[in-house]
């Protein structure tokens, strides 16, 4: 193992027993060898640290009390010697050229390349062959608006400079939405840095009942958090189509929010959701009568015909609520 690798590969962990001994071996199978691997058991209870500890020199191995994904991954990139970072987490593998691929690819003012993954499930059956829609597929150079609008960049497919990163800041150590990465890349771009998308399939994302996939009222929760943690620092630098761009996803969030307070029956916060819905686009006619309705004492009762009106439930798919 190099003293000065071109890549530190970050793998996070907490009781990843499970699936650990495959991601940890994907990374070792890379045809590309210039790399190092800087793990962090993140306070874990099962017998994740003494796998890691199995590797022996192979793996960097650091711990740490339970304080979450986002500050196993700080923590690892401060320990990392890489010029470059990447990103694997406990349950995820990687394909074996990797990063020969993506280094390869990589061009002086590349600040991140990231990929294509694929899904699966506990036993490594595929369940979908590709994370991106095809209706609307990543862009070449990936933009701010972008990002904001459908987040393309799964952090087990980036590698990124590690200068990029510690110009703009690490990742957020209070998100506990399991947005820390999309807020890194949002602030990554908004400050300057170039990013680029590579049509290939390099990762295997999986889904099993022991990740945080797939919750929905989570996802709302944390893009709002990142986006308004986004406007908060950048805010007033957004050119107008970054500024449309983020409003126009606040409130499609929040729109979407309403209607799954409704459906969950707290009805109570249905107007407030609403209401700020139309703060961040007042035009939408689709939210005129859904705040009207929800707002208005003793007017609920006109939700199922607003909801036939404009012809919607919710809105949020696991598509555009996957962060990583």
């Amino acid at each position: 193992m190099s003293a000065s690798p071109a890549v530190s590969v970050i793998v996070p962990v907490y009781n990843g027993e499970r699936f650990l001994r495959q991601t940890l071996d994907s990374i070792l199978a890379q045809t590309f060898h210039d790399y190092e691997i800087v793990a962090v058991d993140d306070g874990s209870s099962d017998g994740s640290r003494a796998i890691l500890e199995s590797y022996g020199d192979r793996v960097r191995v650091f711990t740490q009390k339970n304080l979450g994904a986002p500050s196993a991954r700080n923590r690892a990139i401060g320990e990392a010697r890489g010029q470059w970072i990447a990103f694997l987490d406990h349950d995820d593998t990687w394909e074996p050229d990797k990063l020969e691929f993506q280094m390869s690819a990589a061009r002086p003012d590349d600040d991140l390349i990231h990929a294509e993954a694929r899904v699966i499930d506990g036993s490594g059956a595929i369940i979908k062959d590709a994370f991106s829609h095809p209706d609307d597929p990543p862009e070449t150079q990936t933009r701010l608006e972008r990002v904001i609008r459908h987040n393309p960049i799964y952090v087990l497919t980036t590698i990124v400079r590690r200068d990029a990163i510690e110009k703009v800041g690490r990742l957020d150590p209070n998100d506990r939405f399991g947005t820390d990465e999309y807020l890194l890349w949002m602030r990554l771009l908004a400050s300057g840095c170039k990013a680029r998308y590579l049509d290939r399939i390099v990762a295997s994302y999986r889904v099993h009942g022991q990740n945080a996939s797939g919750h929905h009222t989570r996802m709302i929760y944390g893009e709002l958090y990142a986006l308004e943690a986004l406007w908060a620092e950048f805010g007033r630098t957004f050119s107008p189509s970054v500024a449309r761009a983020f409003h126009a996803k606040i409130h499609q969030l929040y729109y979407s929010y309403g209607w799954r307070l409704l459906d969950d029956g707290r009805n109570g916060e249905v107007g407030a959701c609403f209401r700020a819905a139309l703060r961040h686009k007042p035009l939408s006619w689709k939210s005129w009568p859904c705040a009207a309705a929800s707002s208005v004492p003793g007017a609920r009762w006109l939700m199922p015909s607003v909801r036939r009106l404009v012809g919607e439930g919710h809105i949020v798919s696991e598509q555009n609520g996957w962060y990583g």
